[in-house]
């Protein structure tokens, strides 16, 4: 029996959508575009042309939830080359959401974007202009200058310069009438009074203005066709507001004649649909930026407490803008902690986080610990971290310090961090006896029932060897009629023991519990001697290191021989004052930061006055560390230095890129001749003294040797430094370049790669890098040579764009970097 052949139907993008968002699950959600993707980026594959808008529509929707969306960057680079407009305008969307300036597939489309500014359909120009807009970079910036409007944002943000030219023209463009012009003239003098604030008096003086032109759109429309939702003109209306709101702020004058617009808006504006929310939300937040009289605060706390009860979670979001003006809210914002988005969450958080004083903190911090209950575990460290912050900020008492870093030590389980446990020992450590003695009757009472939590273990181990014998008496709070009864030595030793033996207790706590019982021998009867003694003795020989070494320092501490000295040494641990230590520590890390800039600074100085070397020398062999072979810590071979992730868009970029070229040992990585073209020899040199001499005579012609090399930092991030030294070569065009890697960073840098591209009016060529290894703490450096040709040498810059790979404490990491500084005498 034949089977039946059905064709597979495409989903259109609608219909994708809606089942992502009936999704009811994030396993379910997940499902759906793992399966779309797949689909999509197997239609790239095949170039299916006739679906290509659609399944860019898809990506980018998947994209915008967070989804990967890498394999869809060089589809947005065909469509916009297609002729069609359809095509093209869904390839210009992409590109503005997919790709930025420094991604080297914007590259490709440069061409591209320059020739449809040029174009006759000026529907085609305005794409141009638009993702021009968004996404241009400096050199694109200075041809366009003159074309549109829209553009001097992104213009003026690579070219500040520009701004005096541009500011003259603002008033006038503000007055035009047509919508374009406005709403782009708005949002220009908005980033440039943002960027310039020295600009905002002289434009106050356009407040009446823009107000009378704000009435005039709320009540009788500005243009029918830009009305969304029976809201006229919403996003114009938000520029505006933006801009008045910067206008007003911090002046009385402008603040009081934007009173009267502002109450228009909060009555005229329609708040059942969206773009009416988007305007009523840029009122609230210009009505608590500036100088707004009291009813109007009143008027925009209103408006809130409305967003707060809104069903639209989107609406809820947006709801926080002034902290004072939502206090009364608290209830609803709490509420918001139980809601199922986790957007909504997080916002709520960080509201009642902002809400926190003196007067509530015992009310908000109950309702965070709930909530900590149920977090994600993406979203306990950080929740820990802050509650933290807040009961040291605002605790009212001590004991309610005690109790609330308890109760987040007990709900936190493996997250809680070295934070809440510093904090709660630091507390204890400053107060009265009476505050230890709860503490750690509270801690012996826990640790009892549950080992399995490991901070709140390690905090009871601590404490029961600091104040142990506070175990042996009761507890009694008149305040709260609360008794806690007294501990026994044997049942201290039998907690302790118990922690010894269980299994899933790890090796730094049983370190832990072995001072703690050294402690204990200095604060109980010598009756508990014994045993302590007995509990030491079988990790005299553990294979744990530490351990042992503690168990026998203890041993012998306890001995008649130190019986001298075991007070002193086993006497408590002085009140920890955390504020001080950070301190010291923040000091003591900026001196070592200035130490390390001023040894970098006399080591670059030193460096060139060194003879030039043949090769670079073989380190010193190492002693062996026995402890890291047994345990597998040796140092990994180097792998190959060229990362295969670059392998694709270095063949597209072609002829403009030249890749680093392998280390070659063989070879003297200082030798100029093969790239100048010489006849010189590239075997190994002899000697460092016949090395130099190669170079003086390849690379120092007698007009260069007259002048000093210029010098520039090309890239200077994270620790890593590279400094390019440059020097001229057969001709006016061409220009030799040394580049010194340097590595103030502790650890050593290895698999470095440097890569360079160029474009098309310029040549480059790479030799090796005489060492893919940098070591550490600026020890030595490694050099690589580049040789560039200008063709357009007098007409246009020299420009190179790097890309630097390496390996740092086994992480693999990607710098870009743009130089363009080259100065045109080289």
């Amino acid at each position: 029996m034949n089977k039946i052949s059905i064709p597979f139907v495409k989903k259109t993008t609608r219909d994708f959508i809606r089942q992502v968002r009936a999704a009811k699950t994030a396993a379910e959600e997940r499902a759906i575009i793992s399966k779309e993707s797949a689909m999509i980026r197997n239609a790239f594959r095949e170039e299916d042309k006739v679906n290509a808008q659609s399944n860019m529509a898809k990506l980018l929707f998947i994209h915008l939830m967070g989804y990967p969306s890498y394999f869809g960057q060089v589809e947005s680079v065909k469509l916009i080359a297609s002729p069609n407009f359809s095509d093209k305008r869904m390839g210009y969307l992409s590109l503005v959401i997919l790709l930025s300036e420094d991604n080297d597939i914007f590259l490709l489309v440069t061409n591209t974007l320059k020739s449809d500014l040029n174009s006759k359909e000026h529907y085609v120009a305005g794409l141009a202009l638009t993702a021009a807009a968004n996404v241009c970079s400096e050199a694109m910036a200075r041809d366009i200058f003159t074309d549109a409007c829209l553009c001097m944002v992104r213009v003026l943000s690579k070219v500040p310069e520009l701004t005096e030219d541009m500011i003259k023209s603002l008033p006038t463009l503000l007055g035009d009438e047509d919508h374009g012009v406005l709403i782009s003239a708005t949002s220009l003098t908005y980033y440039i009074l943002k960027k310039n604030p020295a600009y905002i008096p002289k434009f106050r003086k356009l407040v009446p203005r823009l107000i009378k032109k704000m009435k005039v759109i709320i009540s009788s429309g500005f243009k029918s066709e830009y009305n969304v939702g029976g809201v006229p003109d919403p996003f114009l209306q938000v520029e505006m507001l933006k801009l008045l709101c910067l206008l007003a702020t911090h002046d009385t004058e402008s603040s009081d004649a934007l009173g009267d617009l502002l109450a228009f808006i909060a009555t005229k504006t329609d708040s059942s649909c969206m773009a009416g929310n988007a305007v009523l939300y840029e009122t609230v937040k210009t009505i608590m930026s500036i100088e707004a009289a009291s009813g109007q605060r009143v008027l925009g706390a209103n408006i809130l407490g409305k967003f707060l009860l809104h069903s639209d979670s989107n609406i809820r979001y947006m709801a926080e803008v002034d902290h004072a003006a939502v206090s009364r809210h608290r209830g609803t914002i709490i509420g918001c902690l139980k809601e199922s988005d986790p957007s909504i969450r997080r916002r709520a958080l960080e509201v009642v986080f902002a809400l926190v004083n003196l007067k509530n903190v015992e009310e908000l911090v109950r309702e965070l610990l709930n909530y900590l209950t149920v977090a994600d575990d993406t979203e306990r460290p950080e929740l820990i971290s802050r509650i933290t912050s807040l009961v040291q900020q605002y605790a009212p008492s001590s004991l309610w310090q005690v109790d609330t870093l308890l109760a987040v030590l007990q709900v936190s389980g493996r997250y809680a961090n070295e934070e809440v446990t510093s904090a709660l020992i630091s507390i204890v450590g400053n107060e009265e006896d009476a505050l230890a003695s709860y503490t750690i009757h509270k801690l012996f009472l826990f640790a009892q029932r549950d080992l399995t939590q490991v901070s709140l273990t390690q905090v009871a181990v601590w404490c029961i060897g600091e104040y142990g014998e506070e175990l042996l008496e009761d507890y009694y709070d008149a305040a709260r009629q609360q008794q806690l009864d007294a501990v026994s030595e044997t049942a201290v030793l039998d907690l302790l023991e118990r922690v010894l033996k269980t299994p899933a207790v790890d090796a730094m706590t049983k370190t832990m519990v072995l001072t703690a019982l050294a402690k204990l021998a200095d604060r109980f009867s010598e009756e508990a001697l014994p045993r302590i003694t007995a509990l030491l003795k079988p990790f005299e020989t553990s294979c744990v290191l530490q351990a042992q070494e503690r168990a026998c320092e203890y041993a012998a501490l306890l001995s008649e021989e130190g019986a001298a000295v075991r007070q002193t040494v086993l006497d408590r641990m002085p009140p920890l004052d955390i504020d001080n230590a950070k301190a010291r520590r923040a000091e003591e890390e900026s001196e070592e930061s200035e130490d390390s800039d001023t040894d970098s600074e006399e080591g670059e100085s030193a460096k060139p006055a060194k003879p030039v070397k043949a090769a670079k020398a073989a380190k010193p062999a190492q002693p062996v560390n026995l402890m890291d072979d047994l345990l597998g810590l040796g140092a990994a071979p180097a792998g190959d230095s060229l990362g295969s992730d670059l392998a694709g868009v270095m063949d597209i970029l072609g002829s403009v890129t030249a890749p680093a070229a392998p280390a070659a040992p063989a070879t003297d990585p200082m030798d100029f001749s093969s790239i100048l073209g010489t006849t010189g020899t590239t075997g190994t040199t002899g000697t460092n003294a016949t090395a130099e001499s190669e170079v003086v005579d390849y690379a120092s012609p007698a007009t260069v040797e007259t002048s000093d090399p210029s010098t520039l930092t090309a890239f200077e991030e994270d620790g890593v430094k590279v400094v390019f030294k440059m020097k001229k070569g057969d001709d006016d065009s061409d220009t030799i370049i040394k580049a010194t890697i340097s590595n103030s960073n502790s650890a050593d840098l290895e698999e470095f790669s440097m890569q360079a591209a160029v474009p098309k009016y310029m040549k480059v060529q790479m030799k090796p890098i005489s060492d893919p290894v940098i070591p550490a703490n600026n020890e030595d450096v490694s050099t690589q040579l580049i040789r560039i040709r200008n063709n357009a040498f007098g007409e246009k810059a020299s420009v190179l764009k790097l890309r630097i790979t390496y390996e740092l404490n086994g992480e693999s990491v990607t710098k870009v970097a743009t130089v363009d500084e080259i100065p045109d005498h080289l």
